[in-house]
């Protein structure tokens, strides 16, 4: 997964998938983003960069719980995790 914060700093991190719904994913990660953040996410098995936003920031320990929502469902449903 890689986003952009304050315009020009670039951050990648492979996030921990803990659960999937009809509409988004929820990971587990490392650093904080901010809601209504814009990520992409890549999967080995999905040729194509999946757009999602940021809906809510949970944190979890010292990890954050991260709800992400595609706004494309066309795309999300033809993608594997």
């Amino acid at each position: 997964m890689a986003w952009v914060e304050n315009g020009s700093e670039y951050h990648q991190e492979q996030p921990s998938l803990m659960n999937r719904s009809e509409g988004g994913i929820c990971v587990l990660m490392n650093r904080k983003l901010t809601v209504q953040s814009r990520v992409g996410v890549h999967t080995e098995e999905h040729p194509h960069v999946l757009s999602g936003v940021v809906r809510h920031v949970t944190q979890k320990g010292m990890r954050f719980r991260t709800g992400l929502e595609f706004p494309s469902e066309l795309h999300y449903r033809r993608a594997k995790f």
